[in-house]
């Protein structure tokens, strides 16, 4: 559920962590498998432990913000260009789209039904005061590069700030989706750090309803990998998927059913993969180079 990423590199005596969406407050262990010691004399296994820290503090009267969380759920963004559609906890009325609770920053168009994001410093934010359980968001991506950031906290204004609960790449995109958000949360963010182009939201939404089955599954059910050596790779964990591949005419290139795992030799190019089944459906952008 917290799609966590964690690799590691090791350059003479550096080891080098890189880690995306962990869970707060959690124990890891990263298996280095076998490795050689500085001098190449001895061989061991290698592991490295570490705990992720916990949340920020919750917030506190006096400090930044105190007073502007929203105090109903579900929090709609849409109309996204209205700039106080909350109530607030402190009645304070939000007087500009740029301020909590419903914090709307994007460089491109601003209009009732969508936010478009064209600046690594574009951002939409949510400030509520009560527990919530999920986040649904739709939104697409025009370009050559992005890593969209979906993120939560209990304390926005105090250190350590944001955790990534999940980050799509341009081969997501488009994204329509729930994530399951902490109870602990108080705050989301999201965000586009590496920008080439535009992401377009249309739909952000935080609501204290559970995540479904389906939402929560869709990707860990459906993978389809970023092509190597010409070749798509595509999982599936339900039988009798429907396969079907497009070019940007949207002229269909492959047609197949896929009952665990397919590969699939395609020419240079970008293409729409679909994958459909009686229970789901996902679609994927992808270039084969």
């Amino acid at each position: 559920k917290q799609f966590e990423q964690v690799s590691a590199s090791a350059s003479g005596k550096n080891l080098t962590i890189n880690y995306n969406s962990l869970a707060p407050n959690t124990d890891y262990v990263l298996d280095l498998g076998e490795l050689i010691d500085f001098n190449a004399t001895k061989t061991f296994k290698g592991e490295f432990a570490f705990r992720t820290c916990d949340f920020p503090p919750t917030k506190l009267e006096g400090e930044t913000h105190y007073g502007k969380a929203a105090t109903a759920m579900p929090l709609d963004f849409v109309p996204f260009n209205q700039t106080a559609p909350y109530t607030t906890v402190g009645g304070l009325v939000q007087e500009a789209q740029n301020d909590y609770p419903h914090w709307v920053q994007a460089s491109g168009t601003i209009s009732a039904n969508s936010a478009v994001m064209t600046n690594t410093k574009d951002k939409l934010m949510a400030y509520f005061d009560q527990p919530a359980q999920s986040i649904s968001i739709k939104a697409d991506f025009s370009g050559s590069n992005v890593a969209f950031k979906v993120q939560e906290t209990r304390n926005a204004d105090v250190a350590p700030y944001w955790r990534t609960i999940r980050q799509f790449s341009a081969q997501d995109f488009p994204i329509d989706m729930q994530l399951p958000l902490d109870a602990e949360a108080r705050f989301i963010k999201i965000t586009a750090p590496t920008l080439s182009g535009s992401v377009t939201v249309s739909r952000l939404q935080i609501s204290n309803e559970p995540v479904t089955a389906l939402s929560e599954n869709m990707l860990a059910a459906m993978r389809v990998y970023s092509p190597v050596m010409n070749c798509l790779r595509v999982e599936v964990a339900q039988a009798n998927t429907v396969l079907r591949v497009y070019n940007l005419l949207g002229e269909l290139c492959h047609q197949s059913q896929v009952d665990a795992v397919s590969e699939v030799a395609l020419p240079s190019g970008l293409y729409i993969v679909r994958l459909q089944n009686d229970a789901q459906e996902m679609t994927q952008k992808i270039m084969v180079k």
